[in-house]
């Protein structure tokens, strides 16, 4: 986070220790039995050195000392730098032995020279191609992962069962899973920008197994409130079968910080686990009597809330290893709404599983079937009547009843209107009696592959002289080409079939580089061409640009890096039309003027590895808006 936002939080009273991350659990070992206690509070402190930190040392005994007044448990996740730093070791190793010590597994200068890799340096260290672990190859992430652990196990002689950062990739858990023997992992919950980091679609602040190949899925919160919401949150997650919720604040701030809301909040949930229903447990505790309950597979788990803030609506959350949905119902008017559907595909592999990110933020979507969000429009509206109840695996309604299984929503004695965009994906089947996701995404883990073999002129080139120029010199080369060929075969034959024979033998060996160097469009890319393709009718403006000198991670070039992307008319069924003159614009003026040259409604824009396409000014100066966006792809709208 940035220091603006940090002092921010300072002021504020849920965000500052309210943390609504995830747990993800890793089945190692023999579990305990579980606590007659059935619901639990977790409380975490990720623990850096930032730029700004004034002393860790005394910030750790200052937010160790609100802890330990009341007695309570708390996992310590520790960065490199702070595992490195004399003083706050030494404070550390005085923490009584109902503190669990993890990793903070964030990325730093200092942690990067110490496990032998560069570092990637941007204009400000929370970046995520600087701190978090896609960010890097496969290799280095291995050696990051292995350096921490090691000067963890050099300072307090054992490896520790518990990290956690913002994001930590599925090939960093699985390797630390399988090396370190980790049993839990701790990662934000839904949040769709704050810092630059976009998590979108997971298991609903709901702890879950996580899928070997993306951590999104299972193998904000306002910020001027009282202390009241604080209680209702922690109500909201804790009064029900084996409810959780992990409350914490970052152990960068100056030390007086932690005598005012963290320790107001620290005494509400104290309140709360007097009450008997709720205990507190550290994450290394937590997962171990959540593995001995579900084993190895990840619990259903209904959610429901009136709005805390008031309000006519009622929410519900259904969440399987298999799919997520979000239902509405409004009393004013019995109306109810399915807002959110998503299939949680075990074959959707994580955009940075192997090609690591470069972009300053970082994006995990999960790929949406209806997502209000992004198009408030596009929702199914069931014909329920008024609500009546509700129980672990269905809502029951005057005119019916939902019911949720694992592979799907049946509908009994209820009517629903569909928009037909949600069924063009092919990601869901909709009949009168049920809603069923689709167990497979619509392209494997390789993404949509080909090659194409029309000859283009490379941005370099373009970009240097006029478009018109270089087609000039092309047609004169070719003209001067058939006229030595031609005065050739009439002087002496043998020049001519020699002629003949080199070209084709450069067109033959032409086809061969291209059929042998196929392209491909990923998962997450395929992703925002469905979501294009649902937006209303327009032509779609795309960068006549490649980088033919980029670098890729990925088993195939990026067709985008190429500069062949004519895919985007056949995935999304909308007009295409590349522009060079866009890319090029000198002011947002020429800009706007080019996109109405061209009867442009949106603008898709491409970003893998090195080859980041973005928006040279500022989008309102330019007349657009953001519409979506993951990790491969955007989706601008001309107003």
């Amino acid at each position: 986070m940035t220091s603006k936002f940090r002092a921010f939080l300072a002021n504020t009273l849920p965000s500052i220790s309210l943390i609504l991350l995830l747990f993800f659990l890793f089945s190692n070992g023999k579990a305990q039995a579980q606590s007659k206690k059935n619901s639990f509070i977790t409380i975490i402190n990720p623990v850096r050195i930032a730029p700004y930190t004034i002393d860790s040392a005394k910030s750790i005994e200052a937010q160790y000392f609100e802890v330990e007044k009341r007695n309570l448990p708390a996992t310590w996740l520790l960065s490199y730098d702070v595992i490195d730093n004399k003083d706050s070791v030494e404070t550390i190793k005085k923490f009584d032995k109902a503190q669990e010590l993890g990793i903070l597994m964030e990325v730093s200068s200092a942690s990067a020279k110490a496990a032998g890799i560069k570092y990637n340096k941007t204009d400000s260290w929370h970046r995520a191609s600087s701190i978090f672990l896609p960010g890097y190859s496969q290799e280095d992430r291995i050696k990051l992962i292995d350096s921490v652990f090691e000067k963890f196990k050099e300072e307090f002689d054992y490896y520790p069962a518990s990290v956690g950062a913002w994001w930590i990739d599925s090939f960093s858990l699985d390797y630390m899973s399988k090396k370190y023997k980790i049993t839990a992992n701790l990662n934000v919950s839904d949040q769709a920008g704050t810092d630059g980091y976009h998590v979108w679609g997971t298991y609903w602040s709901t702890p879950y197994y996580p899928s070997k190949i993306n951590a999104a899925f299972p193998a904000g919160l306002p910020s001027d409130l009282d202390h009241n919401y604080f209680e209702q949150l922690l109500r909201l997650y804790t009064d029900r079968d084996f409810g959780q919720i992990t409350i914490g604040l970052e152990g960068d701030f100056p030390a007086h910080f932690y005598k005012d809301n963290f320790s107001t909040q620290l005494s509400i949930a104290q309140d709360l686990v007097s009450e008997g229903k709720v205990q507190f447990s550290t994450m290394k505790n937590f997962a171990t009597i959540y593995m001995d309950r579900y084993k190895k597979l990840s619990p259903e788990v209904l959610l429901e809330s009136s709005d805390i803030l008031g309000g006519t609506k009622r929410i519900y959350w259904f969440q399987s290893p298999k799919y997520r949905v979000g239902i509405i119902h409004d009393f004013r008017d019995n109306r109810t709404q399915i807002v959110d559907l998503r299939a949680y595909f075990q074959d959707f592999q994580e955009p940075f599983y192997v090609s690591p990110n470069k972009q300053y933020d970082l994006f995990s979507i999960v790929p949406p079937i209806i997502d209000s969000k992004i198009e408030p429009d596009l929702k199914i509206t069931l014909d329920t009547g008024y609500l009546i109840n509700s129980d672990n695996s269905s809502i029951t309604f005057e005119k019916g009843k939902l019911t949720f299984d694992e592979e799907g929503i049946k509908l009994h004695g209820i009517n629903l209107r569909v928009d037909s965009r949600i069924l063009s994906s092919g990601l869901v089947k909709i009949n009168s009696e049920s809603i069923y996701p689709s167990q497979k995404y619509a392209y494997s883990s390789d993404g949509y592959v080909f090659t194409d073999f029309k000859p283009k002129i490379p941005f370099a080139l373009k970009y240097r002289g006029s478009p018109l120029i270089i087609y000039l010199g092309i047609i004169l080369a070719t003209i001067l080409f058939s006229i030595v060929l031609t005065i050739a075969k009439k002087k002496n034959k043998k020049y001519f079939k020699f002629a003949i024979v080199v070209l084709a033998i450069g067109l033959v060996s032409y086809f061969i580089f291209r059929t042998n160097r196929p392209l491909y469009v990923s998962q997450s890319e395929i992703d925002a061409l469905f979501v294009l393709k649902n937006l209303d009718r327009g032509k779609v403006l795309l960068y006549e640009k490649d980088c033919l000198r980029c670098s890729w991670e990925s088993k195939h070039k990026p067709a985008a890096m190429e500069g062949r992307k004519d895919y985007v008319e056949r995935f999304s069924g909308k007009d295409i039309v590349y522009s060079l003159d866009f890319v090029l614009a000198k002011n947002p003026d020429e800009a706007r003027q080019i996109l109405k040259k061209n009867n442009a409604s949106y603008i898709y824009l491409t970003k893998y590895e090195d080859y980041i396409e973005a928006i040279s000014f500022n989008p309102s100066d330019v007349g657009i808006e953001k519409v979506y966006e993951n990790a491969n792809a955007a989706i601008y709208k001309v107003r």
